[in-house]
């Protein structure tokens, strides 16, 4: 994982580097906003995690992924906040994505 200033800057990096679409965790999946496209996390590579830490509040940490679709040419993020208040569905799928991660070798 790599570690940033703020939010804001690596979102804006990332899109400099192609990662222009946002995707969101629901139920079968990621969905790409506002394309409403669903993809299978599956089929998702994960190029950079970033993760923010609060320094007094656990409500402020998140967590960015930089991903891209090869099967159809999307890159984009997904921004996530990280904590004991985190949906069941980004559960499931930020897990899904660091594993992937830890294991690119």
């Amino acid at each position: 994982m790599q570690e940033a200033r703020t939010i804001s800057q690596v979102l804006e990096r990332l899109q400099r580097k192609g990662y222009v679409e946002n995707f969101k965790a629901c139920k079968n999946g990621m969905r790409v906003i506002p394309m409403n496209v669903f993809i299978d996390p599956e089929f998702l590579v994960v190029d950079e995690i970033f993760r923010f830490e609060g320094e007094s509040d656990i409500d402020e940490e998140a967590i960015i992924f930089a991903l891209r679709c090869p099967k159809n040419s999307l890159k984009g993020t997904y921004l996530v906040a990280f904590g004991p208040m985190m949906d069941a569905q980004d559960i499931a799928v930020v897990a899904h994505l660091h594993r992937k991660f830890e294991n690119k070798g």
